[in-house]
Protein backbone atom coordinates (compact mmCIF):
# COMPACT_ATOMS: atom_id res chain seq x y z
CA UNK A 1 0.00 0.00 0.00
CA UNK A 2 1.13 3.55 -1.12
CA UNK A 3 2.31 5.68 2.13
CA UNK A 4 -0.03 9.05 1.95
CA UNK A 5 0.87 11.58 -0.33
CA UNK A 6 -2.34 13.48 -1.22
CA UNK A 7 -1.98 14.87 -4.96
CA UNK A 8 -0.63 18.54 -6.23
CA UNK A 9 -4.17 19.67 -6.25
CA UNK A 10 -5.16 18.72 -3.08
CA UNK A 11 -2.81 20.39 -1.58
CA UNK A 12 -3.22 24.00 -3.37
CA UNK A 13 -7.04 23.05 -2.26
CA UNK A 14 -6.33 23.13 1.10
CA UNK A 15 -3.64 25.83 0.95
CA UNK A 16 -6.70 28.07 0.19
CA UNK A 17 -8.88 26.79 3.03
CA UNK A 18 -6.42 26.71 5.98
CA UNK A 19 -6.73 30.64 5.48
CA UNK A 20 -10.14 30.91 6.21
CA UNK A 21 -12.96 29.74 8.78
CA UNK A 22 -12.09 27.38 11.62
CA UNK A 23 -14.75 24.77 10.57
CA UNK A 24 -12.65 24.54 7.10
CA UNK A 25 -9.46 24.57 8.96
CA UNK A 26 -11.27 21.42 10.96
CA UNK A 27 -12.23 19.99 7.77
CA UNK A 28 -8.46 20.31 5.80
CA UNK A 29 -7.21 18.84 8.69
CA UNK A 30 -8.95 15.81 8.85
CA UNK A 31 -8.07 15.35 4.75
CA UNK A 32 -5.20 15.61 5.30
CA UNK A 33 -5.11 12.01 6.38
CA UNK A 34 -8.68 11.04 5.45
CA UNK A 35 -8.67 12.50 2.01
CA UNK A 36 -8.86 8.66 0.42
CA UNK A 37 -12.04 7.81 2.48
CA UNK A 38 -13.74 11.88 2.23
CA UNK A 39 -13.60 10.92 -1.66
CA UNK A 40 -16.33 8.49 -1.37
CA UNK A 41 -18.09 9.62 1.32
CA UNK A 42 -21.44 11.78 1.31
CA UNK A 43 -21.92 15.31 2.51
CA UNK A 44 -23.45 14.14 5.66
CA UNK A 45 -20.59 11.45 6.84
CA UNK A 46 -18.08 13.51 6.09
CA UNK A 47 -19.69 16.35 8.10
CA UNK A 48 -20.40 13.39 11.15
CA UNK A 49 -16.12 13.01 10.30
CA UNK A 50 -14.91 16.11 11.19
CA UNK A 51 -17.41 17.50 13.58
CA UNK A 52 -19.27 20.43 11.54
CA UNK A 53 -22.23 20.95 10.05
CA UNK A 54 -23.49 20.00 6.52
CA UNK A 55 -23.82 23.68 5.84
CA UNK A 56 -20.27 24.11 6.30
CA UNK A 57 -19.22 21.25 4.14
CA UNK A 58 -20.90 22.91 0.96
CA UNK A 59 -19.36 26.22 1.97
CA UNK A 60 -15.64 24.83 1.77
CA UNK A 61 -16.91 23.02 -1.70
CA UNK A 62 -17.98 26.42 -2.56
CA UNK A 63 -14.46 28.24 -1.22
CA UNK A 64 -12.58 25.77 -3.59
CA UNK A 65 -14.56 27.22 -6.55
CA UNK A 66 -16.93 24.23 -7.60
CA UNK A 67 -21.08 24.87 -7.70
CA UNK A 68 -21.21 22.59 -4.41
CA UNK A 69 -20.41 19.25 -2.34
CA UNK A 70 -21.31 16.86 -5.47
CA UNK A 71 -19.21 18.82 -7.89
CA UNK A 72 -16.19 18.96 -5.52
CA UNK A 73 -16.94 15.01 -4.49
CA UNK A 74 -16.86 14.27 -8.20
CA UNK A 75 -13.72 15.84 -8.58
CA UNK A 76 -12.14 14.21 -5.26
CA UNK A 77 -12.90 10.98 -6.92
CA UNK A 78 -11.09 11.56 -10.21
CA UNK A 79 -8.34 12.40 -8.24
CA UNK A 80 -8.54 9.39 -5.98
CA UNK A 81 -8.40 6.87 -9.19
CA UNK A 82 -6.27 8.57 -11.17
CA UNK A 83 -3.83 8.21 -7.81
CA UNK A 84 -4.48 4.60 -7.23
CA UNK A 85 -2.01 2.51 -8.65
CA UNK A 86 -2.48 -1.20 -9.75
CA UNK A 87 -0.69 -2.36 -6.34
CA UNK A 88 -3.16 -0.08 -4.02
CA UNK A 89 -6.36 -1.68 -6.12
CA UNK A 90 -5.26 -5.33 -5.65
CA UNK A 91 -4.75 -4.50 -2.09
CA UNK A 92 -7.95 -3.00 -1.95
CA UNK A 93 -9.44 -6.15 -3.38
CA UNK A 94 -7.75 -8.50 -0.73
CA UNK A 95 -8.21 -6.21 2.13
CA UNK A 96 -12.56 -6.36 1.93
CA UNK A 97 -13.16 -5.21 5.28
CA UNK A 98 -11.23 -2.16 5.01
CA UNK A 99 -13.83 0.39 4.80
CA UNK A 100 -11.63 2.96 2.18
CA UNK A 101 -11.55 -0.36 -0.05
CA UNK A 102 -15.23 -1.46 -0.06
CA UNK A 103 -16.12 2.16 -1.06
CA UNK A 104 -13.67 2.30 -3.61
CA UNK A 105 -14.26 -1.25 -4.98
CA UNK A 106 -17.91 -0.58 -4.87
CA UNK A 107 -18.05 2.51 -6.80
CA UNK A 108 -15.91 1.33 -9.54
CA UNK A 109 -18.56 -1.88 -9.59
CA UNK A 110 -21.33 1.01 -9.73
CA UNK A 111 -19.65 2.69 -12.26
CA UNK A 112 -18.82 -0.31 -14.63
CA UNK A 113 -22.89 -1.51 -14.07
CA UNK A 114 -24.00 1.46 -14.99
CA UNK A 115 -21.14 2.20 -18.24
CA UNK A 116 -22.84 -1.34 -19.38
CA UNK A 117 -26.31 0.01 -19.52
CA UNK A 118 -25.23 3.50 -21.10
CA UNK A 119 -23.69 1.75 -24.13
CA UNK A 120 -26.50 -1.13 -24.95
CA UNK A 121 -28.81 2.54 -24.77
CA UNK A 122 -30.44 3.96 -28.36
CA UNK A 123 -29.07 7.27 -27.13
CA UNK A 124 -25.52 5.32 -27.18
CA UNK A 125 -25.55 4.40 -30.61
CA UNK A 126 -26.86 7.16 -32.20
CA UNK A 127 -23.78 9.49 -30.70
CA UNK A 128 -21.94 6.99 -32.08
CA UNK A 129 -23.32 7.01 -35.68
CA UNK A 130 -23.29 11.46 -35.42
CA UNK A 131 -19.88 11.17 -34.61
CA UNK A 132 -18.96 9.02 -37.19
CA UNK A 133 -20.22 11.17 -39.80
CA UNK A 134 -19.45 14.63 -38.36
CA UNK A 135 -16.66 16.03 -40.48
CA UNK A 136 -15.19 17.31 -36.85
CA UNK A 137 -16.08 16.31 -33.14
CA UNK A 138 -15.37 19.20 -30.42
CA UNK A 139 -15.33 18.36 -27.10
CA UNK A 140 -16.70 21.55 -24.74
CA UNK A 141 -16.30 21.24 -21.38
CA UNK A 142 -15.69 23.17 -18.06
CA UNK A 143 -14.50 23.59 -14.40
CA UNK A 144 -14.09 20.03 -12.69
CA UNK A 145 -16.17 18.26 -15.76
CA UNK A 146 -13.06 18.93 -18.02
CA UNK A 147 -10.50 16.45 -16.55
CA UNK A 148 -13.15 14.00 -18.40
CA UNK A 149 -11.80 15.83 -21.54
CA UNK A 150 -8.49 14.86 -22.28
CA UNK A 151 -9.18 11.41 -21.97
CA UNK A 152 -12.30 11.54 -24.35
CA UNK A 153 -10.16 13.66 -27.23
CA UNK A 154 -7.25 11.08 -26.90
CA UNK A 155 -9.56 7.81 -27.41
CA UNK A 156 -11.79 9.06 -30.47
CA UNK A 157 -8.26 10.62 -32.00
CA UNK A 158 -6.97 7.06 -31.93
CA UNK A 159 -10.07 6.32 -34.54
CA UNK A 160 -10.92 9.44 -36.57
CA UNK A 161 -9.07 12.82 -37.64
CA UNK A 162 -10.35 16.14 -36.82
CA UNK A 163 -11.15 15.99 -32.71
CA UNK A 164 -10.73 18.96 -30.91
CA UNK A 165 -11.55 19.80 -27.06
CA UNK A 166 -12.21 23.17 -25.63
CA UNK A 167 -12.82 25.08 -22.66
CA UNK A 168 -13.63 28.51 -21.27
CA UNK A 169 -10.81 30.87 -22.22
CA UNK A 170 -9.55 29.39 -25.35
CA UNK A 171 -10.39 30.58 -28.64
CA UNK A 172 -12.00 27.56 -29.95
CA UNK A 173 -14.30 28.31 -27.11
CA UNK A 174 -15.61 31.77 -28.26
CA UNK A 175 -15.70 30.67 -31.99
CA UNK A 176 -18.05 27.69 -30.73
CA UNK A 177 -21.89 29.65 -31.39
CA UNK A 178 -20.57 30.18 -35.46
CA UNK A 179 -19.94 26.68 -36.28
CA UNK A 180 -21.74 24.94 -39.22
CA UNK A 181 -23.60 22.54 -37.16
CA UNK A 182 -24.67 20.46 -40.10
CA UNK A 183 -21.18 18.87 -40.21
CA UNK A 184 -19.39 19.31 -36.67
CA UNK A 185 -20.91 17.42 -33.79
CA UNK A 186 -19.94 19.87 -29.98
CA UNK A 187 -20.14 17.13 -27.41
CA UNK A 188 -20.96 18.94 -23.92
CA UNK A 189 -18.80 16.71 -21.18
CA UNK A 190 -21.03 17.83 -17.33
CA UNK A 191 -21.43 16.90 -14.11
CA UNK A 192 -25.50 15.31 -14.30
CA UNK A 193 -26.05 18.37 -11.62
CA UNK A 194 -24.15 21.15 -12.65
CA UNK A 195 -23.98 21.54 -16.24
CA UNK A 196 -24.77 25.12 -17.27
CA UNK A 197 -21.46 26.36 -18.84
CA UNK A 198 -21.06 23.69 -21.27
CA UNK A 199 -24.64 22.92 -22.01
CA UNK A 200 -25.83 26.08 -23.96
CA UNK A 201 -23.55 24.89 -26.97
CA UNK A 202 -25.62 21.80 -26.99
CA UNK A 203 -28.47 23.64 -28.48
CA UNK A 204 -26.48 25.77 -31.15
Amino acid sequence: MNPINPPAQLEQWWQTARHSSDANRLIVRYLETHYRQAAFMTSAELAKAVGVSQASISRFASLLGFSGFTEWNKAMQQLIRQELSAQDRLWFAQNPQNDEGDRVIQSEQNNLEQLLHITNSQAFYALAQQMARARQVIFASARASATLMPYAHYFLSKVRPHVYQTEPGDSLWDHLAVENATDVLIIALAFPRYPRVPVPYTHL
